[in-house]
């Protein structure tokens, strides 16, 4: 099997086809029929989705040799099984998931990281304060740790939640806290700004940055607020002239920045950057997660299936209404993405996870 071979999507398997592919192992399970045949039961996951697929010749085989989270080169045949097609797997081989890249497996932010994380160094670039931009500098100059910081998602499902997710959002409530500091001059723009770059620092290691993507043991023991918060003070104690009262303020921000208790803050935001680093988190989140969800789920008639997180139905209003007809009109971020990926079929775009 050629792993050079063009990638083939799991959106775009037919029943009848011939598949060659790499993909993402999920749910390997070891059945049998009722004639007591064995068989393992799995999914494979790449970017565009998820398809069930069976495994019956040396199927213990098979079982022994792969597990959960393994990226295998398959070949393999479309079947329609219960109106579905699923795909009847004849031949599997464990890949290093370096070969391959978590762009191909996982949905990722369509945004390059690199330009991204070049814009989130300009912007430490900008703050004034030497300690809060020593401080920045350090942190950009952790190797390991901006490596996950590139590759982490913001979420595990509801917004961001994809690779490049936490860059994605970090870099949108950083420049949202800029913009908001000119408005509002009671704000201390280098401390607010500080506080955007690393209110979610710790989700680095409360998620799995390889193919799982899922929660490490230390993020569920801990969570990324516990997290974010020894990261900073692993930065701060090889600073040693770092004024300790500049330091419990950026621990303020990390640990408040849910808010409210039920949300999941230690503390409430008790000075005015942790309560406009909350508001700007939280609408960020909520543009992203709730915004994607109106894009998947909006009928012809404008209105989504029930949000039951959010516990409403939401509307999706034809923008054109707003225009004339001499008007240039905005493309939605959808539509936005749909026109490049007619362009260049590998362009990443937004997916629902589950």
């Amino acid at each position: 099997m050629d792993l050079n071979k063009e990638k083939i999507f799991i959106k775009d398997i037919r029943e009848g086809q011939e598949v060659t592919s790499f993909f993402l192992l999920e749910k390997v399970r070891l059945g049998q029929t009722k004639n007591g045949r064995p068989y393992v039961g799995l999914k494979l996951k790449d970017k565009t989705g998820r398809i069930e697929a069976r495994v019956w010749d040396e199927a213990e085989r098979f079982y022994e040799s792969f597990k959960d989270g393994d990226v295998a080169q398959v070949r393999g045949l479309g079947e329609s099984f219960q109106g579905q097609v699923q795909l009847k797997v004849i031949q599997a081989k464990k890949l290093d998931l370096a070969d391959v890249g978590l762009v191909e497996l996982l949905p990722a932010s369509p945004f390059d990281p690199e330009d991204m994380f070049r814009e989130l160094k300009d912007l430490i670039q900008s703050i004034a304060n030497p300690h809060l931009k020593g401080l920045m500098e350090d942190i950009l100059n952790d190797e390991e740790l901006i490596n996950r910081f590139k590759q982490a998602p913001a979420a595990k499902r509801f917004h961001h939640a994809y690779v490049g997710g936490l860059l994605e959002h970090t870099l949108s409530v950083a420049r949202t806290a800029v913009a908001v500091a000119k408005l509002y001059p009671q704000l201390n723009r280098d401390l607010l700004l500080t506080g955007a770059i690393i209110h979610d620092m710790g989700k680095v290691k409360e998620f799995d940055t390889g193919a799982s993507g899922d929660y490490t043991a230390e993020g569920r023991l801990l969570g990324h607020l516990i997290i974010g918060l020894e990261i900073l003070e692993a930065k701060l104690a090889a600073r040693e002239d770092f004024p300790e009262d500049t330091a419990s303020l950026l621990k303020h921000l990390i640990i408040s920045h849910h808010g409210e208790y039920q949300f999941g803050s230690p503390k409430k935001p008790k000075i005015l950057e942790a309560l406009a680093l909350y508001a700007l988190d939280d609408l960020d989140a909520k543009l992203n997660g709730i915004g994607s969800f109106i894009e998947r789920h909006s009928q012809d008639n404008g209105w989504t299936d029930y949000n039951r997180l959010m516990e409403r139905f939401f509307y999706r209003p034809d923008m054109e209404i707003f225009y004339s007809e001499d008007e240039e009109k905005p493309v939605r971020p959808k539509a936005r993405q749909k026109q490049e990926r007619e362009k260049d079929p590998n362009q990443m775009s937004f997916l629902e996870e589950d």
